[in-house]
């Protein structure tokens, strides 16, 4: 299959399902139930007054936190004075529709990223210059490291060898650490919601799953206690 008829086929299979490939049409078939889902939330989870997303400009900061090898750090990343959000959110963050209620527009950043994916592999010219989707390189011997702004947003890894070329070190940052970090952007939507919701174990579980994350989730709700 050439790189034409593989386009052509994804392009195919993304309308099948409903896929809205131009900001313009509306999701149908299953992309429309998706929707449905999530317009149903707009007054129980509301826009967040700040947001603060993962930059090109922060990948030497991360790459100098990752050299410290810091196991707080790997296991709930941020930066100094701020705890960050990265993947198709902050891709598209300036093209969302505010009227839809938050997770709508984190759905409709994903049907961007579809559309925007079918895009670049119509046209190699949209990836050439692209310096913002990876940063590779090396600041000393034995060291190696790499980000790719991934589907779920910015992936890091740091390896480290030795004088006979053997791995000593190797760390991987995943989106996911970031977007789940507890005081980050999935526990601050959470805690701004308003869950006097008939099934609130369905919300979480869909804001949960519009940020992707790349382990399986396990939900447990529990009561306050009153006084």
């Amino acid at each position: 299959m050439n790189d034409n008829s593989l386009h052509a086929a994804l392009k195919e299979a993304a309308s099948e399902v409903g896929a809205p490939l131009d900001a313009s049409r509306n999701p149908t078939a299953w992309f429309a139930e998706l929707w449905r889902d999530a317009l149903q939330y707009a007054q129980i989870a509301p826009w967040l007054s700040s947001v603060d997303f993962l930059a090109i400009d922060d990948v030497e900061s991360v790459r100098r936190a990752l050299c410290e090898r810091n196991a707080d750090f790997l296991a709930r990343p941020h930066l100094p004075g701020r705890v960050v959000e990265t993947g198709p959110f902050a891709r598209h963050f300036a093209h969302l529709r505010r009227n839809v209620g938050l997770l709508a527009a984190r759905l409709q950043a994903r049907f961007q990223d579809v559309a925007q994916a079918l895009d670049a592999l119509a046209s190699r010219e949209l990836l050439a210059g692209e310096g913002d989707l990876v940063v590779a390189g090396s600041r000393r011997l034995g060291e190696g490291f790499a980000m790719v702004d991934s589907p779920r947003g910015f992936l890091f890894h740091r390896v480290e060898i030795d004088a006979s070329g053997a791995v000593t070190t190797y760390d991987i940052l995943a989106p996911t650490e970031w977007n789940f970090h507890p005081a980050g952007p999935f526990a601050q939507a959470l805690a701004a919601a308003k869950l006097d919701v008939a099934e609130p174990r369905r919300f979480v579980a869909t804001l949960a799953a519009l940020f992707d994350p790349c382990a399986s989730c396990d939900i447990r709700l529990r009561e306050a206690l009153h006084a």
